[in-house]
This record gives C-alpha cells, structure tokens and sequence, in this order.
C-alpha cells in the first residue's frame, strides 16, 4: 500500500507533561489543556422542615362572645293547618364536577372530583457501574435518567474522551485500564457526575499505550510488533486493531478507539495493548504517533497526549504542542517517533 510522503517530526516540539495524577480528587492534570476544571461530585442532603410549634387548642366549653338574644316576653299563638307531607322520592345526585382551566377559559370537561395522588420527582440520580473483564478491559454502564441524548466525559488516570447517551440516559462503553485500583469518573456539561470504582489485578501482564487528542481527525497510533512494516500482519492501527483475543493467548496486541467522532470537537483516544507477560516472541515493539495534515489542521497549532503504562504500574507522560505545515502539504502526514518507548519483550 503505498503512502503519502511521511515527514519526520524527532524533537523540540515536545514538553515533558507533568506526571500524571492518579488521584481523581486532583484532577486530570494531562488533560486540562483541552477542557475546564473537572467538576466536582455535590452530595446534596436534603433540608429537614422546621419543627412545627404546638397546635392550639380550643376549649370544649368555650363559647363564642357576642351579644346576648333578648326574647320578647309576649306569648303568639298561631295554628297553621299543613297537609300531611308524602314521602319525596330518593334522588340520587350525579358527583360535583369541577370546571377545567384551559388557555381559553373554562369547561366542563373535567373528571369527578376523586383522592388525588401526589405526582413523584423524578429520580433523576447519576450511577455508573465498573466490572473487569478479560485482557485488563472494564466495562462501564452509566445511567442518567435526566441527561438523555447528552455528552459525556469519561476521565480516567488522566485520559479523557467524550461519548453520547441514548434517549434513556444510558451508556455502555468498554474501556482499557490504566491502573490496578481503577476510577473512572462520568462529568455532564451541567455539573452532574459520578464515579465507579474497580480493581483490575491482571493488567501487570500489559503494557499500554495511549495517544490522545481533541477533534475528530488529525492523530494516529501505530505499533510494528516485531519488526513489522506498514501494513504488514503485525502491524496494529486504527484500520487494524488486532483483536483481544491476541492478547489472551500471547501472539500480539490489540487498539481500542474511544470517543464519539460524530459529536463537534470531540475528545478522542487510541489505546493500544501489547501482552508482554505472557508474549510468545521476543523482541520489539515500535509505537509512533503521526499526526495527517487536513483542511482543517494545515497551518495551525495542534497539540496531542501520550500516557504509557508498564507491566510495573510505572506511567510516562509527553505532551506534544507543534504547528502543522501548510495547506499545500494536505495528505501528507507526520511520524511522531518520540511520544512512546518501544516496547521490549525480553526472553521469557
């Protein structure tokens, strides 16, 4: 498959990032570059109603003031001669009806007056769920009855990447661990947030890489496992991801794309994962970045993430700001060799 013409990018664009914070109280340090403070989670208690002073009472006997009724004292006789009365027939009223209020006045249209029924708040509590799976994946189930068709920001040991509710508030979306005594933290635009928590004991046996970046093009994430050339079995990218299964069983690595490409000025991440416990060759892995120049980055400043995470749980971090060549130079794309260390598999 032959390629544009490749521009190597070997230095002075790059700052060393700070190291990454993996405490979520401290916040996405890494990621602050691309978006506001991540807010924080408000446990709200709910006020108690002011005690109540005692109710009171009327006397029994009381009896109201007031004039007193003077009788007159002469005696009226009168005979008023009144036909028996006939029994009246029992007549059985249909219920009240109250008027309805409408835009236009009132009208008789309402129901029968009948026990009303309070009408409930709805529960509109934000819970996100975290499981461990297989190959050091978790899986997060998110719920946000009151934010449907929403965005949503996963932060997670300094990764970030935005994703979109269904109609119900609710989200599924499977994603690498960065760290054996995992947080994930689900943030809305309005300021509703949770957290889920989980302990992923098998990523020891992983390495993984992370490339991340804002927009919906632009950066890519290459591992040639192996001495492996573009496009070549081993060669594991965006429109080769290798599969899980790889790495369960030792013979090669796996990418995993996060975020919502559709949404405007998404938060994008590409993590690739390499068995390096239980690897069945030995040798090397070589990770680079490249970075496409588009219609839409030609020229400009652009900036991109990486976090790299051992079998020891140690992480790195670079943080790469550059400008991209100019519009004449639109499908060319640029190798970024410094953002990861190869990946080395000793003999086992």
């Amino acid at each position: 498959m032959s390629r544009a013409k490749k521009i190597l990018v070997a230095g002075g664009t790059f700052c060393v990032a700070l190291g990454i914070g993996f405490v979520m109280q401290n916040g996405d340090a890494l990621a602050a570059r691309f978006a506001a403070d991540t807010p924080a989670v408000v446990v709200q208690t709910p006020l108690q109603p002011p005690a109540l002073s005692e109710p009171v009472v009327a006397a029994a006997d009381a009896q109201p003031e007031g004039p007193a009724l003077i009788l007159p004292e002469t005696e009226i006789a009168a005979v008023v001669a009144l036909p028996e009365p006939e029994a009246a027939p029992l007549v059985v009223q249909p219920p009240i009806q109250l008027a309805a209020a409408s835009e236009t006045g009132f009208s008789n249209d309402a129901t029968p007056l009948g026990p009303t029924q309070p009408i409930a708040d709805k529960d509109c509590t934000v819970a996100m769920d975290a499981l461990t799976g297989a190959a050091a994946m978790v899986s997060l189930t998110l719920n946000a009855p009151c934010n449907p068709d929403a965005v949503v920001t996963i932060h997670h040991q300094g990764m970030m990447f935005t994703a979109l509710t269904d109609a119900t508030g609710h989200l599924e979306v499977t994603v690498p661990a960065l760290n054996d005594a995992a947080v994930f933290m689900a943030s809305f635009d309005g300021g509703s947030a949770t957290v889920a928590t989980t302990l992923v004991p098998d990523l020891a046996s992983f390495d993984r890489a992370v490339l991340q970046w804002q927009g919906s093009e632009g950066f890519a994430l290459h591992a040639y496992e192996f001495g492996a050339g573009f496009d070549d079995a081993g060669h594991v990218w965006d429109n080769a991801p290798g599969a899980e299964q790889a790495a369960l069983d030792g013979s090669g690595g796996f990418l995993v794309r996060l975020g919502d490409t559709s949404l405007p000025d998404p938060l994008l991440a590409e993590v690739y994962t390499f068995p390096s416990g239980t690897a069945q060759h030995q040798g090397d892995v070589a990770l680079t970045a490249e970075a496409t120049v588009t219609d839409q980055n030609c020229g400009r400043d652009v900036s991109a993430q990486s976090i790299q995470v051992d079998g020891t749980g140690e992480a790195t971090a670079l943080d790469l700001s550059m400008t991209m060549p100019g519009c004449d130079a639109v499908g060319e794309f640029l190798e970024i060799k410094p953002m990861f260390d190869d990946i080395r598999v000793a003999a086992r």
